[in-house]
């Protein structure tokens, strides 16, 4: 009688090795998959991005695309704020915010512009930008 109960807890414990070796193996398959899934959906996200991205770039393209001959030098003397045309006012890339800044020089002995749309000062001296408006 002790040996059959000792070949049944043996064998329970063979069987109970085996199914824990069976779901293992069935969980490092499920982890595999979740990862192909989350991988496809990381990579799908990548796409989508990268179409923003390249539809930023044509917008920005065609932002510039005004006729102008742009100069962005930025040796105008602190007359207007850095990477912005001197001669049609508008900036390499578009600024933060909903403004998109034309810039001119001020009228009179400062040396500094403002914007034509929303009335943000940019001075030479200090270089900081304020709303005058």
């Amino acid at each position: 009688m002790k040996e059959y109960f000792l070949f049944i807890v043996g064998g329970m414990l063979i069987g109970a090795l085996v199914l824990y070796f069976v779901w293992s193996v069935l969980r490092a398959f499920w982890s595999l998959f979740e990862d192909w899934r989350l991988y496809q959906e990381l990579d799908e996200l990548e796409r989508d991005a990268d179409q923003r991205k390249a539809a930023l770039e044509r917008n920005a393209a065609a932002r510039l695309d005004n006729g102008c001959e742009h100069d962005f030098d930025d040796s105008a003397f602190g007359a207007f704020p850095d990477g912005v045309c001197r001669k049609c006012g508008l900036a390499k890339k578009r600024p933060p915010g909903f403004c998109d800044h034309v810039w001119r020089r001020k009228a009179g002995t400062e040396v500094g512009s403002i914007c034509e749309k929303c009335g943000k000062e940019h001075s030479s001296i200090s270089g900081v930008q304020s709303a005058s408006r």
